[in-house]
């Protein structure tokens, strides 16, 4: 499967109960990423994934001793990569807040999918699930390995606002 560019800030889980819906879902807006400061739009080599992306899974990932590494403020050379982009990178890199998710898969040869999944239960009442996207990006949004349809809510010069219903997968992981 093909991928290019994707690029993600993982807004919220709507529902009855607004705004505090996570159930055993985490950070989903990638804010809780635990990177050093390094100065501003330079690369910031890796990081830990569970610093980077915390309650995150993702593919690629580096191996750095025992530890999963993806990059920070790294960006693809052609290669399928996985990426926390944040503090200090200027927009469109940053999509919303301060942190967004890299995502870029690789076309050379046989092509290499980037992902991020998170497994836990969609909160009962979930009525969809908004995000952000890079425009034009090529994703898929799946659960349960069911590739969940998207639609456009809206967008603004540096990202698309997208959404998904999910009152018919109450139970799957998600994995973007």
């Amino acid at each position: 499967m093909k991928f290019a560019l994707a690029i993600f800030a993982i807004a919220l889980l709507l529902g009855n109960q607004h705004g505090n819906c996570q159930g055993a879902f985490q950070n989903l807006d990638f804010e809780a990423a635990n990177v050093p400061d390094v100065p501003s739009n330079t690369d910031g080599g890796t990081v830990t994934l569970t610093s980077g992306m915390p309650g995150w899974t993702a593919i690629p990932v580096g191996l750095l001793g025992t530890n999963l590494v993806i990059g920070h403020n790294t960006f693809s050379a052609g290669g399928a990569v996985v990426a926390i982009e944040g503090p200090q990178l200027s927009a469109p890199a940053i999509l919303d807040g301060n942190y967004t998710a890299y995502l870029q898969g690789s076309t050379f040869g046989t092509p290499t999918s980037a992902y991020i999944a998170q497994t836990g239960q969609i909160p009962l009442g979930s009525e969809s699930l908004q995000f952000f996207a890079s425009p034009s990006a090529n994703f898929q949004l799946s659960t349960g390995g069911q590739v969940i349809p998207t639609v456009e809510l809206g967008s603004t010069p540096n990202y698309d606002i997208m959404s998904c219903g999910l009152l018919l997968y109450p139970t799957f992981p998600v994995v973007f």
